[in-house]
């Protein structure tokens, strides 16, 4: 372990002479504009509060070094709330003028945004990957270290800016950085006396060093951003940036796209699946609360106004899903490259509810300004189900290598949605008469924001349900069909409880 903190002492040095500091310490900018890159990694910061409830942290503490690493995500786990303080102690509202289309733009999809949801979800990899307390220690020690850095120099700034201006920023001020002792709370001792494997140092080391890699990048964003947003003046518009990015295509609807051919019949090994898959979507089927969005009381705007947003972190949060968790960055086989293409097809539907939100007038109708609506997309407790659901799929994709149990996870992410899917159709083309308006999104048709992809013959004559199948294989992918389920039909009851139809 003297190994593992010695790398991370030698890298602290590095980190702490980035040129960001030395940005928000010097007068390229006035004092009052120092913290204008905050907006950029409001999906960390705020996914970090789940990151340490769902991946970081042990579920059943087995040793003295899991339970420490537990009790030091419990404190962990309660800084993010203090970012949306500052967020509104920032007048980042007033700033920026968006409201719940610009912000969920920003949140989910934003070129700005992208490096910080990618390196989130790497984060969680490397905890689904790296149960070994005494491996996960360092890199955790390594993200601490970071933190600590970063805070030891916006504390300063934040006390000098209340000093001047009344504006008191607990998230960038001292007292987050009381908090942030660099280290796990009351367990360097247990650490530091632990001797590792050969096998166990180069591993830790190896993740160390990509975690600070990881913040040399995220700081090399931030300070860009700083540098153009105080030079421009200029204010992003990541929705209707997102929704020049969806496809365009012409009015009126376009007729219902052909049904894809049906998948050859299973095999014997992949029929276990098949019908455990088949069980669990006919009951989903059967739920109250698919059939109240397309003919529940009051009137269609009504019903959509009111499960809508609660819907929004499953709908835009699927596009990081497929795209980091269930994409193979360097896929050496016909089957890996087969799921890569069908995941790039999904990751692009998401574009489309972009341009159902402003056709619907989303900022219209649920009135949230940009801190209301990432305390909803983020934190508030009627959406902690959504998010829960989401870490469970991730751990799923990244807990299963095998391309045979990721296509079945794909295949359960898809089919848990057709019920949702086909009533909110019948909503979304009720809408579309009575207004005049098109909700691609929400009528299905996702097939018109799909990108041309190059050819791969060998990979487009992949049939999953025909490939061989272990039965490892077949019993993982039994339990990912289940955990998808399990977590609609959650989802699905809160709905119906939240709307007042239960």
């Amino acid at each position: 372990m003297e190994r593992v903190l010695a790398a991370i002492a030698e890298r602290r040095a590095g980190i702490d002479a980035h040129p960001l500091y030395r940005w928000m310490g010097g007068d390229e900018a006035p004092l009052e504009e120092r913290f204008v890159f905050a907006p950029l990694f409001a999906n960390f910061i705020l996914g970090f509060r789940d990151m340490n409830r769902w991946f970081m942290r042990y579920p059943r503490p087995r040793d003295a070094y899991e339970e420490a690493i537990n009790r030091h995500t419990e404190e962990d786990e309660t800084h993010s709330a203090l970012f949306l303080e500052d967020w509104a102690e920032l007048g980042l509202d007033e700033h920026l003028g968006w409201g719940v289309e610009d912000t969920v733009a920003w949140y989910y999809a934003a070129p700005e945004t992208e490096v910080f949801r990618r390196y989130a979800m790497r984060i969680q990899q490397m905890c689904v990957e790296t149960t070994d307390p005494l491996v996960r220690y360092g890199f955790l020690e390594a993200i601490e270290t970071c933190g600590h850095v970063f805070f030891g120099h916006t504390a300063p700034l934040a006390a000098e800016l209340a000093a001047r201006t009344g504006t008191a920023l607990r998230y960038f001020g001292p007292y987050h950085l009381d908090r942030e002792t660099g280290g796990l709370i009351d367990a360097e001792d247990l650490f530091e006396s632990a001797v590792l494997t050969d096998a166990q140092c180069a591993e830790s080391l190896r993740l160390v060093h990509e975690v600070f890699d990881m913040f040399t990048d995220k700081n090399d964003h931030l300070l860009a951003y700083a540098r153009r947003v105080t030079t421009s003046r200029t204010v992003p518009s990541p929705a209707a940036d997102l929704r020049r990015r969806a496809t365009t295509v012409a009015a009126p609807a376009p007729a219902p796209a052909p049904a894809p051919a049906p998948d050859p019949v299973p095999s014997e090994g992949h029929r276990p699946v098949a019908d455990r898959l088949a069980e669990r979507m006919a009951e989903l089927r059967d739920h109250p609360f698919p059939a109240w969005i397309s003919g529940g009381g009051g009137s269609a705007a009504d019903r959509l106004t009111a499960f809508l947003p609660l819907w929004i972190p499953d709908i835009m949060g699927y596009a990081d899903l497929m795209t980091y968790a269930l994409t193979y960055p360097d896929a050496a086989t016909a089957p890996q490259r087969a799921l890569n293409r069908r995941v790039r097809l999904l990751a692009s539907h998401h574009r489309l509810f972009a341009r159902d939100a402003a056709a619907l007038d989303l900022d219209g109708r649920l009135a949230l300004t940009a801190g209301e609506t990432l305390r909803l997309l983020g934190y508030a407790p009627r959406t902690d189900l959504q998010r829960r659901s989401a870490a469970a799929f991730v751990t799923a994709a990244y807990r299963h290598r095998s391309p045979v149990v990721r296509h079945w996870l794909v295949e359960a992410l898809q089919g848990s949605g057709e019920a949702f899917f086909h009533h909110g159709g019948l909503l979304a083309g009720e809408l579309e008469a009575r207004d005049g308006i098109r909700l691609d999104y929400l009528a299905d048709r996702h097939r018109l924001a799909h990108p041309r992809l190059p050819p791969d013959p060998e990979a487009d004559a992949v049939v999953f349900t025909r490939l061989p199948v272990t039965a490892a294989e077949r019993d993982g992918a039994i339990r990912v069909v289940d955990t998808v389920f399990d977590r609609l039909r959650e989802q699905f009851d809160q709905s119906l409880r939240l709307v007042g139809a239960a």
